[in-house]
């Protein structure tokens, strides 16, 4: 027996639902149906006081509990009003469904001859667990590997996943509080797990008397939409990128340049053990490849190729692990399997050597939680055709996380990682490199056992390579004089000057365009040695001009960035002075003692 109390009286409404029948007053319109927890008697109620309201009969099926994979069991509750204070309740014994009969009005074949996928969940309950879906057409088979007995029961939440976005499951959730209608676009999941995105609309259903019965949630897939409208954005990004790019390379390679005079400056003046001075020597090394990458990344120059074999290969994978790796007890297992190790090839070495390391700190970031963390690479060297180059591929395994599965379909775009505090441009700029390469870099697999990425591009040998003549500019054996350096990067000139004074070299140094001129008005210089970029202003080529006007033999080096921006404004000044030298920092310092010595 229920028994509910009225709020503007001490009456009590009581009815039984197990009885055929029953007789509810117009005590229901005094009623807060709110107040009543249970759906199926606060439903029974709202419909009870329509029926006495519009004097009008009113039946609806009631889902009991849902059978099998696709049969509901229900009762029939008819309320036939007898007077306009009295309605009588009759209750039908328990019978079967199918799901495809809860179409409201749509017949199955129509339904499932939409391109739109279509859901049809109940209304209630809006719980953790959710609404319970009713029925799917077969577009939403089609778009997302769920059958109709697979989902039938479930909650429509089982298509989200790690990548949903909250904030719109959260629109989803406030409109559903709200019975009303609602749009949202979501990163949904397939039964394989692969994502994909959908344009979803959701709208309840309710009966005549205004009670919500369901949801029908209608969805399009917009996959190809959101990745040309990402694609785009990605394009916008990176252009705004590039146009940063000019101060990001210079500040870079300034403080590169720094970093490396200095460490130069130590192993010159220190006396430091074998083991020191590698380690210094191997950061250095490094520091200079890092230019490379800027020219890769923000330019996109070709690098040179430089003579190498597998074993000095495997020497800078090596080295890779033992200076950048911090997970120290990572085992790395490195086999050879070609036949032509000693085989001198010529290659981007500065291309390569981002592509390992990326790809060997990656690895070992994914060993963290490994007992037994381990690194394979296999080498191998062949040949596709008779007469076409060898192929060197190199195969980095390791026994790591894996790589979550939405992040594999987009890999290698910028801005995308699966690390904490990564920046996503890492495998991006692998993939510049491995163009410059003219190979390719895949990622063979990727699950809970760990991953694995192929790289593979054709060598040549180095007597047979064909190199173009140098175009670079030969300055003749300076005479003796001091060098002018001109740089408005204080620490980095003061450190130039040390060097050069340590190689007995006079030298002079000047921070800014204005002093720089009047020192050239009033000074000959057996060399100058200016950078590109001098403050907010372009002054080089007043530089330029005045040290040509003052002796037009007089050598001038401008130091550059390494960035298009930086092209662009030298070239008209190339243009007019076509013996000037345009040197990419960082630059090695032997670079310029050896024009004392005549070696070019």
């Amino acid at each position: 027996m229920i028994s509910i109390l009225s709020e503007n009286s001490d009456r009590h409404l009581a009815f039984e639902l197990d009885l055929k029948s029953m007789i509810i007053t117009d005590l229901i319109k005094h009623i807060n149906l709110q107040s009543i927890k249970d759906k199926s008697y606060r439903r029974l109620l709202h419909s009870a006081k329509y029926c006495i309201d519009n004097l009008t009969s009113f039946s609806y099926e009631e889902i009991i509990n849902l059978e099998g994979s696709h049969f509901l069991n229900l009762r029939k509750i008819t309320i036939n009003p007898k007077s306009s204070r009295l309605v009588t309740i009759k209750v039908s014994p328990q019978y079967k469904k199918s799901s495809q009969d809860m179409l409201f009005g749509f017949h199955p074949k129509i339904a499932d001859s939409l391109n739109d996928a279509i859901l049809i969940a109940q209304a209630e309950p809006l719980d953790e667990k959710g609404p319970r879906v009713l029925y799917v057409n077969a577009a939403f088979e089609r778009m997302t590997g769920y059958l109709k007995q697979d989902i039938f029961g479930k909650t429509p939440r089982i298509l989200q996943g790690p990548d949903t976005n909250p904030i719109e499951r959260s629109k989803i959730r406030l409109a559903l509080e709200k019975w009303s209608s609602v749009r949202a676009e979501l990163l949904n999941y397939k039964k394989n797990g692969s994502p994909f995105y959908v344009e979803l609309d959701i709208s309840p259903i309710a009966d005549e008397t205004g009670w919500w019965t369901h949801w029908v949630a209608v969805q399009r897939d917009i996959t190809d939409r959101r990745i040309k409208e990402n694609s785009k954005l990605t394009k916008s990004i990176v252009e705004i990128t590039e146009l940063l790019s000019s101060g990001i390379a210079h500040d870079l390679n300034n403080k590169i340049s720094l970093i490396n005079n200095q460490l130069l400056l130590m192993r010159k003046k220190y006396s430091l053990p074998l083991e020191a001075n590698e380690c210094l020597e191997n950061i250095s090394s490094k520091l200079v490849s890092l230019k490379s990458i800027t020219k890769q990344f923000f330019k996109n120059k070709k690098g040179s190729h430089e003579v190498v074999t597998v074993p000095k290969i495997i020497d800078e994978i090596e080295k890779i692990i033992r200076f950048s790796v911090v997970k120290k007890e990572v085992s790395l297992i490195i086999n050879n399997n070609s036949a032509q190790s000693l085989y001198p090839v010529k290659i981007k070495i500065h291309c390569l050597e981002q592509i390992l390391s990326n790809l060997l700190i990656n690895a070992s970031e994914a060993l963290d939680k490994q007992v037994h963390p381990h690194i394979r690479v296999d080498i191998d060297m062949y040949r596709l055709t008779d007469s076409g180059p060898n192929f060197l591929k190199i195969i980095i395994t390791d026994n790591g996380s894996g790589i979550p599965l939405h992040i594999q379909e987009s890999l290698f775009s910028p801005y995308l990682t699966s690390k904490p505090n990564g920046n996503g441009f890492g495998l991006y700029i692998s993939q510049i490199n491995v163009k410059e390469l003219e190979g390719y870099l895949t990622l063979l697999r990727s699950n809970s056992s760990g991953s694995s990425f192929e790289i593979g591009f054709p060598v040549f040998p180095a007597d047979n390579l064909s190199t173009k003549k140098s175009e670079q500019k030969v300055i003749r054996k300076l005479k003796k004089g001091p060098v002018l350096l001109i740089d408005d990067q204080a620490d980095l000139t003061m450190t130039f000057k040390e060097l050069l004074e340590y190689h007995s070299i006079e030298c002079e140094v000047s921070f800014n365009a204005k002093e720089a001129i009047e020192k050239i008005n009033n000074t000959d210089y057996s060399l100058i040695i200016t950078d590109l970029n001098l403050g907010k202003e372009f002054l080089t080529d007043k530089i330029i001009h005045a040290a040509k006007s003052r002796n037009i033999i007089t050598p001038v080096i401008v130091m550059s960035g390494g960035n298009a921006f930086d092209d662009e404004r030298i070239s008209g000044v190339i243009e007019m002075y076509p013996d000037l030298q345009i040197w990419t920092k960082p630059f090695e310092i032997t670079k310029v003692v050896n024009l004392f010595s005549g070696v070019n």
